[in-house]
């Protein structure tokens, strides 16, 4: 009597641990970098340089407290040169319509309150953090 009860108890244990661990993994993949982008982010390397990711799709860029310019940004699996990607991409256009890209290595990744993209073209890490 002991074995069975030992047995169902441990059966009901597993299949908590089991379920309340898919349910965390679903959770985790549900979110998303659009979301998770927004806000305001400040360069590791230069606290001076901060840049704002609006709901609007509008990136502006900061120096100290003075606001130098204002981007449009999207969020991306097209590559630059138009194949599309299993990894993302931080768009940037420029107001003449010129745009540029960064491979986004990670947004927040486990709560680590960092954005860390980087350049296409030199292979430079930029990371900015939470304020």
């Amino acid at each position: 009597m002991k074995a069975k009860f030992f047995t169902g108890s441990l059966l009901i244990v597993s299949l908590f641990f089991i379920f309340g661990f898919t349910m965390c993994r679903e959770k985790e993949q549900t979110l998303s970098p659009n979301t998770d982008i927004l806000g305001m982010w400040v360069l590791e390397d230069d606290p001076a340089t901060k840049v704002e990711f609006l709901t609007n799709g509008t990136v502006k860029n900061y120096t100290g407290n003075v606001h130098e310019s204002t981007d449009q940004y999207a969020i991306t699996n097209v590559a630059p040169d138009g194949a599309t990607s299993s990894d993302l991409y931080l768009k940037i256009t420029f107001p003449e319509g010129d745009s540029f890209y960064y491979l986004i290595n990670g947004i927040n990744a486990n709560n680590s309150n960092l954005l860390s993209l980087m350049t296409m073209n030199q292979g430079k890490v930029i990371v900015y953090k939470r304020p």
